[in-house]
């Protein structure tokens, strides 16, 4: 599966895509050069770090953790996860902070100080 597929990108991301491009000076941005800037921002950076986290998440919280808890987005450090049930949500308490631990040293550094937890 193509990690773009979970990469989801929230709306105050969109507006600072759309501002990068609409402040270049050039009459036409290419999208490389608009996701190059983009990505050099902090808005930025969390697209960055989070899809870093896709990469690793099924190895840091297990394969059948993986199918029920999905990583959604970073903000302020917060790494914001929904689980499918409950349960699930009750299970990654317990993993907390060996997650956090896990995807730091991952990313070779401290970006992830805490997890939200939600259940849809």
């Amino acid at each position: 599966m193509d990690i773009m597929s979970h990469i989801l990108i929230s709306p105050t991301e969109l507006v600072a895509l759309e501002e990068c491009e609409n402040t270049s000076k050039k009459s036409v941005l290419s999208i490389k050069e608009c996701i190059t800037n983009f990505s050099e921002t902090s808005v930025g950076d969390s697209v960055v770090t989070v899809s870093s986290i896709h990469e690793v998440w099924e190895k840091v919280v297990g394969e059948q953790v993986a199918e029920h808890v999905q990583v959604r987005h970073l903000k302020d450090s917060v790494l914001s996860v929904v689980a499918d049930h409950s349960a699930w949500k009750t299970q990654l308490k317990y993993m907390n902070q060996q997650i956090i631990n896990d995807i730091n040293e991952h990313l070779g550094e401290d970006k992830v100080k805490s997890i939200s937890l939600s259940v849809r």
